[in-house]
C-alpha cells in the first residue's frame, strides 16, 4: 500500500476534512411519494380489450401463418 507522501494527488491542499455521505444515509432522507392511479375508460390495460388495434389483428394473422407454414413445410421435410 502506498503512503500519502508517495501519491501527492491524495493530499488535500486546503487542509479541509473530506466527509463522504454513505448511500444508506441518502436513502434515509428520502420521503415516500404517494401515487394515485386512476383507471380510465379510454386506456387499454390489457392487450385483449376491445376494440382491437388493426396492427394487433395483423400480427395475429402473421403469427398463425408462420406457425402453419412451419408445420406444413419443415415437419413434412423431417
Amino acid at each position: 500500500m502506498m503512503s500519502k507522501e508517495a501519491n501527492p494527488q491524495e493530499e488535500n491542499p486546503q487542509g479541509m476534512e473530506v466527509v463522504e455521505e454513505k448511500p444508506l444515509a441518502i436513502a434515509e432522507k428520502a420521503k415516500p411519494v404517494e401515487v394515485i392511479v386512476e383507471l380510465r375508460d379510454d386506456v387499454h390495460y390489457t392487450g385483449f380489450q376491445r376494440p382491437f388495434h388493426p396492427l394487433q389483428v395483423v400480427s395475429w394473422v402473421v403469427f398463425f401463418f408462420d406457425f402453419l407454414t412451419y408445420f406444413l413445410v419443415n415437419m413434412v421435410s423431417l
